[in-house]
């Protein structure tokens, strides 16, 4: 028993030893690489950002205090994603390095010749301040080094916040409008509080008539909701809708393209051309006086029939 009790202690001295000696280890490791800034930087001060990798290039000022894409035809950046990009890498902290060599540089990816990621940060055309984001250690995080230190670093960053393509920092909203008066090919569609009014402009005195409510409703949200895909460059001259659009301050005429299974949208006052998803094309592209107008639930069922083919028509359309 006595043999046993002082084995006990010996094993337990030596645990006791393990434990004061890599507490000691740590809180030199902490002196040697105490956390701070990996980056100098305040949020509100950049006002440029340009991001490298894979023989690509994307610019991203602000102007006016406003996010845009120089070489991208001056079009809006979406805010909140650089703004989230500026103040995750304003907050990032140093900490234990996994490497501190020169050469692990072209092993983690972040040698000034091979790298994933180079972000470059402004201040008034100034360079604030550099980093290099290379390969990923695990779920969310990246390789990372400050040009001029050999200190590799696992930072949480995502790669995917990182886009090297145009349209992936454009703001996909820069269309939406909040319209008070739509006016189509025949009719033309007024706000007035809750309140829509509908009139038939093809006929030689307006006929106005009651709108239905929910359809007025749902035609405004179209456009207040309108999200756009990417820029295209294409040439396209007869679009298949024109809708001009009028909010509290401003008119624009919308284009909207039909191009085999393909659609698009253009703005009168933004020269470029852009993407959209058929559904979004497909509300606006069978809109017209008629389909505006509330109907009587007869009147409806009886429309509905007629659009709709019979089980007759298409029997005999497959024989």
């Amino acid at each position: 028993m006595n043999k046993l009790k002082s084995k006990l202690s010996i094993l337990l001295a030596v645990q006791l030893i393990l434990i004061v000696g890599l507490f000691f280890i740590n809180q030199q490791n902490t002196q040697q690489y105490p956390q701070e800034p990996l980056l100098k930087i305040t949020q509100s001060d950049i006002n440029k950002v340009v991001i490298k990798g894979e023989n690509k290039l994307v610019a991203i000022h602000s102007e006016n205090e406003r996010w845009q894409l120089p070489e991208y035809n001056q079009l809006p950046a979406n805010e909140v994603k650089v703004k989230e990009l500026i103040e995750k890498l304003a907050t990032l902290k140093t900490n234990w390095p996994i490497a501190t060599t020169n050469t692990s540089h072209e092993r983690f990816e972040v040698a000034e010749d091979k790298f994933q990621r180079h972000l470059a940060l402004y201040k008034n055309d100034q360079l604030v301040s550099e980093l290099y984001i290379g390969t990923s250690p695990g779920f969310r995080k990246v390789h990372a080094r400050v040009p001029g230190k050999d200190e590799v670093y696992s930072i949480k960053l995502n790669s995917f916040d990182i886009p090297l393509a145009s349209d992936d920092w454009l703001d996909k909203t820069l269309l939406q409008s909040k319209p008070i008066k739509i006016k189509g090919s025949d009719f033309e569609l007024s706000q007035n509080a809750d309140n829509w009014s509908l009139i038939k402009t093809t006929e030689s005195q307006n006929n106005e008539n009651k709108p239905d409510p929910e359809k007025a409703k749902q035609l405004a949200q179209a456009i207040s909701q309108l999200n756009i895909l990417k820029k295209v460059d294409k040439q396209l001259d007869t679009p298949s809708v024109t809708l001009d659009i009028s909010d509290t301050s401003n008119q624009w005429r919308y284009h909207f393209f039909k191009d085999e299974d393909n659609y698009y949208v253009k703005r009168s006052d933004i020269e470029a051309l852009f993407s959209i998803n058929s559904n979004i094309y497909n509300k606006f592209s069978d809109v017209n006086y008629n389909s505006l107008i509330l109907k009587d639930e007869a009147t409806a069922e009886a429309e509905k029939k007629v659009e709709e083919p019979s089980v007759e028509n298409l029997s005999s359309g497959e024989q």
